[in-house]
């Protein structure tokens, strides 16, 4: 009788953290999972990070140069977070503030 430990393994004999993975994943799974990763530690990244370089960026993008404060409004943020976000290109509408409303001779045509 070669029987091994997780063979006999129940979801009572799992933490309660233990318990919620195997769960979400299935017990077949969870026993497959622990027999890979066997006291190794998984990190499972915060989706929030993605999430954030997503709102940053519609930020960034609907942002006009006098904004803050609706943008600041429009995602719970404040004016402070906002103009940190939007730097780089306040800096280039500063820069050249006519860039889109600066007409040329070829717009006469």
């Amino acid at each position: 009788m070669n029987e091994r430990a997780i063979d006999s393994l129940t979801m009572e004999d799992l933490t309660e953290d233990q318990q919620v993975v195997a769960e979400l994943i299935g017990f077949d799974n969870y026993k497959k999972l622990a027999e890979v990763f066997v006291s190794d530690v998984i990190y499972l990244p915060k989706f929030k990070n993605k999430e954030r370089k997503i709102r940053n960026q519609k930020i960034i993008e609907e942002f006009d140069g006098t904004n803050t404060l609706e943008l600041a409004k429009k995602y719970g943020l404040t004016m402070v977070t906002i103009r940190s976000i939007v730097a780089v290109k306040r800096r280039a509408l500063k820069a050249n503030p006519l860039q889109d409303a600066q007409l040329t001779l070829y717009d006469f045509e």
